[in-house]
């Protein structure tokens, strides 16, 4: 079930970044992390999610 969607999560939890990343995947979502607010921001602009 591809939605086509991705989402960037951001969290300095590694658990907490698996757990979303793993439930947001299965509901067919794109899923990027970032363990940081700066990394975050270097994503969004590498990916453009939306």
């Amino acid at each position: 079930m591809e939605k086509g969607y991705k989402i960037l999560i951001a969290d300095d939890e590694p658990d907490i970044l698996e757990i979303l990343s793993y439930n947001l995947e299965k509901e067919g979502y794109t899923v990027i992390t970032a363990k940081d607010g700066d990394e975050a921001i270097e994503k969004a602009y590498q990916i453009s999610p939306i």
